[in-house]
């Protein structure tokens, strides 16, 4: 009985990891240094669910990131919701349709492998910036139900389909 519930809950989840990928806007792989590791591996898919169009681009995300290591923070990262202020036409202006200055606030539930007790809700407040293929992400994970929070500077390469 208990096998068979967690063959259903990996199929489950590769289920929702293969539709995620499928259907992402967005995928990149990098490089993390936090607080108490010197580096980790991160890797995040996005797909957009609703855009508003302005001079200040605002965009509604959902996506998974996973990062490697043994923190409290570490693990994949399943984000619901991520709104998001894009304002690269501002800074960027002809090089916009290359390059993206976010500004977001991603909220979503942290399964950890090395700690099931670092589990929990995570909001992260963070700001991105990506020219062509390589970008630099940093911000602060803050796990409201267990009360672990890391700083963190993510650089990588990015994909945007």
């Amino acid at each position: 009985m208990k096998m068979n519930m967690l063959k259903s809950q990996v199929l489950l989840l590769v289920f929702v990891l293969v539709s995620i990928t499928v259907s992402a806007q967005m995928i990149g792989a990098g490089m993390q240094a936090a607080k108490s590791e010197k580096v980790q591996f991160a890797a995040n898919i996005h797909s957009r669910y609703y855009t508003y169009n302005g001079d200040v681009n605002f965009f509604l995300f959902g996506g998974l990131d996973y990062t490697g290591g043994s923190t409290k923070l570490s693990g994949l990262n399943v984000k619901a919701i991520s709104p998001t202020l894009d304002f690269a036409s501002m800074v960027f202006g002809d090089y916009a349709d290359r390059s993206v200055l976010w500004l977001s606030c991603d909220a979503g539930y942290l399964r950890n492998f090395n700690e099931k007790k670092s589990s929990g809700i995570v909001l992260t407040p963070n700001i991105m910036c990506a020219y062509s293929l390589f970008y630099i992400k940093t911000g602060y994970d803050m796990n409201v139900s267990r009360g672990n929070n890391q700083f963190f500077v993510r650089l990588g390469l990015i994909l945007s389909l």
